[in-house]
């Protein structure tokens, strides 16, 4: 069902910078939490978007992450959301976005509110990197809330 939709977003983009089209990523990052030493989590993440202008758009990520705790046990979740992405800085074959996200886990070992924003340099359209902080509100459980910065890499297709 994925490579269905993304196949079917693929078909139907175009040049997002030129104005309104569609799009597909699929981004890996790397978290560190900040006040949970013996905390650290990887995720997988695939975006359906739309770009309203050259310069703005807006996501629905489904997210696979694992939470490793004291190296030994480990959590998995799946997280839904929205996100928002906005171009602020162009140069001749790159651009630099900002981009803030919530999502909530709707399926895992730790239930949570995540609330992200990051800093992204992109290439040309595909690949992209990027650094950013994380908040994860544990609503749901008796762990405490978390701090956290990331590292990320993805593609845009």
């Amino acid at each position: 069902m994925v490579v269905f939709i993304a196949n079917l977003s693929i078909a139907h983009a175009q040049d997002y910078r030129d104005g309104q089209a569609f799009s597909f990523s699929v981004e890996n990052s790397y978290q560190l939490a900040l006040n949970k030493p013996q905390y650290d989590s990887y995720s997988l993440s695939a975006n359906w978007g739309y770009h309203f202008n050259e310069n703005w758009s807006l996501h629905i990520p489904i997210t696979s992450n694992i939470t490793f705790y004291n190296k030994e046990n480990y959590g998995m979740q799946l997280l839904v959301g929205l996100a928002s992405e906005y171009v602020f800085a162009h140069g001749e074959n790159t651009y630099w976005t900002v981009a803030p996200k919530v999502q909530a886990s709707c399926w895992g070992d730790w239930g949570y509110m995540l609330y992200d924003v990051g800093v992204r340099w992109h290439s040309n359209r595909s690949p992209y990197i990027g650094l950013g902080f994380q908040f994860l509100d544990s609503y749901k459980s008796q762990s405490r809330n978390s701090y956290c910065l990331y590292v990320c890499f993805g593609f845009r297709l």
